[in-house]
């Protein structure tokens, strides 16, 4: 039974961030017709076994991927021009400030506020949701802190989206 690996070494340099080596994992799903125009890693879910969240931007397709514990992968991708529109959500931090003023009122509360700061985030996570026109929606959830790099990456999805619409027009 054959199945779709990413390399180890190619995983952690994607997870730091390295362009080529995520533009390389996506290689794998795009046609040789397609150049990726950019990507980006936007952090990871879950507790013990995390899952890391991927995007990239080609000149026709836009996609991401998820890379879960034990191989799981779930790639998903859609023609630039068939984007209808994006949703682009950052959670409030209104219970992570209540829940920890709370904890900090009492003493033993204080030693488990770093542990509620950090499960917040795991469980609260930003992210972008573009709605495909008669498809399915592509769904790439990110952290907190990399809330910029998902409006970059929205803001470059848009800009294609419209050249691709003149492109086939023309």
């Amino acid at each position: 039974m054959s199945k779709i690996k990413i390399q180890s070494t190619l995983l952690k340099k994607a997870t730091l961030g390295d362009k080529v080596a995520i533009k390389t994992m996506f290689q794998n799903f795009v046609s040789e017709d397609d150049t990726i125009m950019d990507g980006y890693y936007l952090g990871s879910y879950g507790f013990l076994f995390k899952t890391k969240s991927f995007v990239c931007i080609s000149d026709k397709k836009i996609a991401s991927m998820q890379y879960g514990p034990f191989g799981q992968i779930v790639y998903t991708d859609a023609f630039i021009e068939e984007i209808n529109s994006g949703v682009i959500y950052q959670p409030s931090i209104f219970p992570l400030y209540f829940v920890g003023f709370l904890l900090c009122i009492t003493i033993i509360g204080i030693l488990f506020l770093n542990a509620w700061i950090r499960l917040y985030y795991q469980v609260n996570k930003s992210g972008l949701v573009c709605v495909v026109r008669e498809g399915v929606n592509i769904y790439a959830f990110a952290n907190r802190s990399k809330i910029n790099l998902v409006n970059d990456f929205w803001r470059k999805a848009s800009f294609l989206r419209s050249k691709r619409k003149e492109f086939i027009k023309g």
